[in-house]
């Protein structure tokens, strides 16, 4: 008997796709090659100008303004109401934005930028480099401790200066009034009467800080939840600071977070300048408004002026620094730098009705910011920087002056339009990172393509697997 065996073909393709897969891969290596090339070319620094009214500002004017200053540009792109000056150097950013916006500081708004260096036929087919981040581009990290006892203090002082208030007015006598620690106020009386009517007054005025007492003495102190609340309060409002703070500064990108209780990351790429980044990061300033009083005047509170003579001033000012919205600065008569200021709806009420009431006595100004002592304490240092005769009602837009030079009065117009800070802080750590990757020699890891892993392909940091499919 014979048998017929049909042998099967020795040389059959085991993986045989559709030919539309094959496509659908070579063009997915296409697109993600054309997505990585701007990256290749990297980015050059850059400055934009965002103009307040369409047509205030024209190329010819921005690159005649770079050039009496030395500045080289690589090209200036104008749309709309935008103007993007690309540099022809790095180092250089810093230095034409500070010139742009004092130039430019009633027309436009000038921030820092960076713009791609890849060819516009590239551009214009929608890709763009990636973002990078600190330990890529490289950049500045700050961390900063915020300083939560001095606020505390300033809670306490508060029902101190209410308790002693209460005490005069209810004719209480044999009464000692101290501070003990940042959130607490002790009182000291043999008087029972007496005890019963503080303990009154701070239940109705005060009702988050409690009262203990033992023998002839009460202690007042603001609850552990209420502690917790103004702990999360002041680091929020700090951060929310922060952020102001960095957009007037012009960077883009910056991550401020909290970290841990009380303090505050910063991290800021591709920054060029972390002097003037940390000058401003690090400053707590504010302004008060305060009524000028008769020398030797019982209530009044003793501040010194710029030459060290005292000032008697009333305790309460009639406004401080949250009522201003605005400040600008700008020079004045005679040569002098000059702050323009605009407050607030309330601010505005507040002033106008103390100047109605007050014209021909002198207002005086008052400048305050934290540093640290030797012991790494806190402490406020204010001074008056300009007493001056009100002539007529004021407004919610005035000037003010002695801010020092012109430099020093647009810090601190930064600092005012900003804010000021909540609590005191601190830079505990300054890093300055250099950058891992730079454009053409360290792209080129990111544009490699068809590297295996297992039976999957990675193709420019994506995980695709087209050999699965059909298999």
């Amino acid at each position: 008997m014979t048998s017929i065996s049909k042998n099967k073909p020795l040389n059959k393709q085991l993986n045989k796709y559709a030919q539309w897969k094959y496509w659908v891969l070579i063009v997915t290596l296409i697109i993600l090659c054309l997505s990585a090339l701007p990256s290749w070319y990297g980015e050059d620094a850059a400055v934009q100008l965002s103009s307040k009214t369409p047509k205030s500002l024209s190329s010819e004017q921005v690159y005649q303004v770079l050039s009496q200053a030395g500045i080289n540009t690589k090209r200036i792109d104008q749309q709309m109401q935008n103007t993007l000056v690309v540099l022809q150097q790095a180092d250089q950013q810093t230095l034409a934005k500070n010139i742009l916006s004092e130039s430019f500081a009633d027309r436009a708004q000038v921030t820092l930028a960076l713009a791609p260096a890849a060819p516009n036929w590239l551009l214009n087919m929608g890709f763009e480099p990636i973002k990078l981040g600190l330990d890529l581009r490289g950049g500045v990290q700050f961390l900063l401790d915020v300083d939560l006892d001095l606020v505390f203090k300033n809670q306490s002082t508060m029902v101190s200066d209410s308790v002693k208030q209460f005490v005069r007015k209810e004719h209480i006598n044999a009464v000692l009034v101290r501070q003990g620690d940042a959130a607490e106020v002790t009182i000291e009386t043999a008087q029972t009467d007496a005890k019963g009517q503080i303990r009154q007054f701070i239940a109705e005025q005060y009702p988050l800080w409690q009262v203990s007492g033992h023998q002839d003495m009460l202690v007042v102190s603001l609850n552990e939840s209420e502690q917790v609340k103004l702990t999360n309060l002041t680091v929020q409002q700090n951060l929310q600071i922060m952020r102001s703070r960095i957009e007037e500064l012009g960077i883009t990108e910056a991550l401020v977070q909290r970290q841990g209780e009380n303090r505050i990351r910063i991290e800021l790429p591709g920054v060029q300048d972390p002097a003037s980044a940390k000058k401003v990061i690090g400053a707590t300033a504010s302004l008060a408004f305060y009524p000028v009083l008769e020398t030797g005047s019982v209530n009044a509170m003793v501040l010194k002026d710029e030459q060290g003579q005292p000032v008697y001033v009333a305790r309460n000012p009639v406004l401080s620094g949250e009522h201003i919205v605005d400040a600008r600065a700008a020079i004045g008569d005679f040569g002098m730098s000059k702050v323009n200021i605009s407050l607030d709806a309330t601010g505005g009420k507040l002033m106008s009705e103390f100047s109605r009431d007050n014209i021909g006595n002198p207002m005086a100004t008052a400048y305050s910011e934290y540093s640290r002592n030797d012991k790494g304490q806190a402490q406020q240092l204010t001074k008056i920087i300009s007493v001056a005769t009100i002539q007529s009602q004021l407004g919610n837009k005035f000037e003010i002056t002695g801010a020092g030079s012109h430099q020093e009065a647009q810090q601190l117009a930064l600092l005012l339009r900003a804010g000021s800070m909540t609590a005191p802080v601190t830079i505990v750590e300054e890093r300055t990172i250099g950058a891992k990757f730079r454009s053409r020699k360290h792209c080129k890891w990111l544009c490699r393509i068809g590297i295996r892993h297992g039976d999957h392909l990675v193709i420019y940091g994506l995980l695709v697997s087209p050999l699965r499919v059909g298999g």
